[in-house]
């Protein structure tokens, strides 16, 4: 399931990598792109930074996906064997679960249709993603630090 969501998110990039080409060609026809960048602050390399900036996240934490569902997997496994630290596994358990909702749910939420139209709006979606990103970053982490101190041989 997880790898389903992960090509439909990376589709829908793609799609909205495509229709910034023009965007890029208009732009890169200036005659002082650097002078016009600063000019108009809502431009398409401030859309694009802060695009670059939201995904260099989602890119940080999604090769952890995978080893997420293994510790948690792991874990189970332990927890069958009825081990001493119960309760520690259980909340690891629990936290690698909410590591895996905080990134899904962050994915599902992630609209690439906000992103056309006025530039100021997309702007604001993109600033708004980054904060949401960055939380999403926060609890995953826990999430998967915790996980990991108890899945080490």
């Amino acid at each position: 399931m997880n790898t389903k969501l992960s090509l439909l998110f990376i589709c829908t990039l793609f799609s909205y990598a495509c229709t910034q080409q023009n965007a890029v060609k208009d732009e890169n026809n200036t005659v002082d792109d650097h002078q016009h960048a600063h000019s108009h602050p809502h431009s398409h390399s401030a859309i694009d930074s802060l695009f670059s900036a939201v995904m260099k996240v989602h890119d940080e934490i999604m090769p952890m996906m995978d080893d997420v569902f293994a510790m948690k997997k792991n874990l189970e496994k332990t927890l069958k064997e009825q081990p001493k630290n119960k309760t520690e596994i259980e909340n690891a358990i629990t936290s690698l679960q909410a590591s895996d909702d905080a990134m899904m749910n962050w994915m599902h939420s992630f609209d690439t249709e906000k992103m056309k139209g006025d530039s100021v709006e997309v702007i604001k979606y993109l600033e708004n993603q980054l904060i949401e990103v960055h939380k999403m970053k926060k609890t995953f982490m826990q999430g998967y630090e915790k996980g990991k101190s108890l899945t080490k041989n």
